[in-house]
């Protein structure tokens, strides 16, 4: 098993951009996504320069649904040993308990 280098820090400019996404109250998962960092380094950073979203862009569903396609792609992701969970879910834009859930509706399992 290969162990990925860590993600190269923030530039500036992203933060900045990647705040402005999450003010017009884009989808935080896509954003982390986009910006290859997690759900918790937008919302910690959002926090610290108190930049709020609008009204009405909270959680809007408890499970996210993937396009066909992605779920193919999860499946096939999913049970492999040698990815890890948090790689996966950056793939998708989700977390890794969303992902997990995911995989939970659709009947899929991590080898142990």
């Amino acid at each position: 098993m290969s162990e990925q280098p860590p993600a190269a820090p923030l530039t500036a400019q992203e933060i900045d951009a990647f705040l402005e996404r999450y003010a017009a109250g884009d989808d935080v998962g896509r954003i982390a996504a986009d910006f290859d960092t997690s759900i918790s380094t937008i919302v910690r950073y959002a926090n610290a320069r108190k930049v709020r979203r609008p009204a009405g862009t909270a959680r809007r569903s408890r499970v996210k649904t993937l396009t066909a396609e992605q779920l193919e792609e999860l499946r096939t992701a999913y049970p492999d040993p040698n990815r890890k969970p948090a790689e996966i879910a950056r793939t998708f834009g989700v977390s890794v308990e969303m992902l997990a859930r995911i995989a939970s509706n659709e009947g899929l399992r991590r080898p142990k």
